[in-house]
């Protein structure tokens, strides 16, 4: 397991440059997002990175989130795998996984180390042509799953894979828009009670980073969030779709697959 950090800063330059003279300023927009995602999809494999920290009142807690996404061709067979692993730190500062998701091509299966608890669905075919919605089962799948603070990262999968082509959905709806020439942001309440950034590279409109803000009064508790998602293709510091021994889940019980949301943050 790796040692998470917080806000890491590097992202593939996946958007093509575009040409501006000194004086133009070109302002990003959702078609700006949509164009990112684009870029993305057409790489083979993607690594989603959040990580972030979550407060209530004065306790601080940190938490990382990593989605893997791989579409290969095995013996003609297109075969897409998937990976959620979500840590949440621990009172002595250690991390611990909470949350994990794992798509094998086949089957996807959900883990609960607070539980110990594991649930499954078949998205594709064992042998023979993939069903003809199978990327769609699988981002399905992922998205119907009980997900923390990565149902953002979910959702982004979903966008750039999902359908003939990329696109943005809207993630923070009813909100107020702000625009310029690196910063397309949304927000929602006066004053603020959340805001979504998508930050760019004002020169080459190249998507750096996505930030994530939420503070809630819950009675004389202010409880807040923020975190920070870019993306990469690394899967060097960890090799995801591996399966888990079964001495890791040996005596866990199986359960039907579960759509209800929860924020597992391993309290």
């Amino acid at each position: 397991m790796r040692t998470p950090l917080l806000y890491v800063g590097f992202i593939l330059a996946c958007v093509p440059s575009l040409a501006q003279s000194q004086d133009q300023i070109v302002i990003v927009n959702e078609d700006t997002v949509k164009s990112a995602f684009q870029g993305f999809r057409d790489y083979p494999q993607l690594h989603l990175r959040m990580s972030g920290q979550m407060n209530r009142g004065p306790e601080v807690s940190a938490f990382t989130a990593d989605i893997y996404w791989q579409k290969v061709v095995v013996d003609g067979r297109a075969i897409v795998k998937v990976e959620v692993l979500e840590q949440a730190q621990q009172p002595n500062g250690s991390f611990r996984v909470v949350n994990r998701v794992y798509g094998d091509g086949v089957n996807i299966f959900r883990f609960d180390p607070l539980s110990r608890e594991i649930s499954a669905k078949q998205y594709g075919s064992i042998s023979g042509n993939q069903p003809q919605k199978y990327i769609s089962n699988v981002l399905d799948l992922l998205n119907s799953t009980p997900l923390g603070h990565v149902s953002f990262g979910a959702r982004m999968m979903q966008d750039i894979q999902g359908g003939d082509a990329a696109t943005y959905s809207g993630w923070l709806p009813g909100n107020e828009r702000l625009s310029n020439e690196y910063m397309l942001s949304f927000s929602l309440g006066v004053p603020k009670s959340r805001e979504l950034q998508f930050r760019f590279n004002p020169n080459t409109q190249a998507l750096i980073d996505i930030r994530y803000q939420e503070t809630r009064n819950l009675g004389t508790i202010v409880r807040g969030i923020a975190w920070g998602l870019t993306v990469d293709n690394d899967f060097v510091s960890y090799v995801p779709f591996r399966p888990w021994p079964n001495s890791t889940v040996a005596g866990w019980k199986t359960v039907p697959w579960s759509t209800v949301r929860q924020v597992r943050d391993g309290s």
